[in-house]
């Protein structure tokens, strides 16, 4: 071997579990990685073995998870791995948590954090289709003409 060359010490699982999230202000244990498309931290124990994060942490800090039982999190933080924000239950108990909570329905209107309009805009843009072509109202509230023609005619933001 080379001078002053080493063979780089092989981590282990839990070295590597825990080089892969930051604690945030909330106590959360904030995943960094790979993320799945439902918003879940994905861990890969070797290749072709990948693990849903949260649930490794369980198993990880915790213990055994039984078949068929979901590990929910009490912080509804999807990407959280901390394991006081873990908890077993079942499916059922998962979908009752869930609507408890209001997780259940969508953000509509401007309930919604990203939508681009509020009642106020919708007020104007209908007051303003008497007079104003929707090219228009479109350029000026950042909106497309089909969601315009929607506004106006009381389809949507009923």
């Amino acid at each position: 071997m080379p001078t002053g060359v080493y063979p780089r010490k092989k981590k282990s699982l839990k070295e590597r579990f825990e080089s892969k999230f930051s604690v945030v202000q909330t106590g959360c244990w904030e995943w960094e990685r790979r993320i799945s498309v439902f918003g879940y931290g994905q861990f890969a124990i070797e290749p072709g073995n990948i693990w849903q994060a949260h649930r490794f942490a369980y198993k990880l800090y915790i213990g055994e998870i039984p078949k068929g039982v979901c590990v929910l999190h009490k912080c509804d933080n999807r990407k959280c791995v901390n394991p006081k924000h873990l908890w077993l239950g079942t499916q059922e108990e998962n979908i009752r948590d869930m609507m408890a909570k209001g997780r259940d329905r969508k953000a509509t209107s401007d309930k919604n954090g990203g939508a681009k309009l509020n009642w106020e805009k919708v007020i104007k843009i209908r007051s303003m289709a008497k007079y104003t072509k929707q090219k228009d109202i479109c350029t000026q509230f950042g909106i497309e003409r089909h969601q315009a023609r929607r506004i106006i005619k009381g389809i949507s933001w009923k």
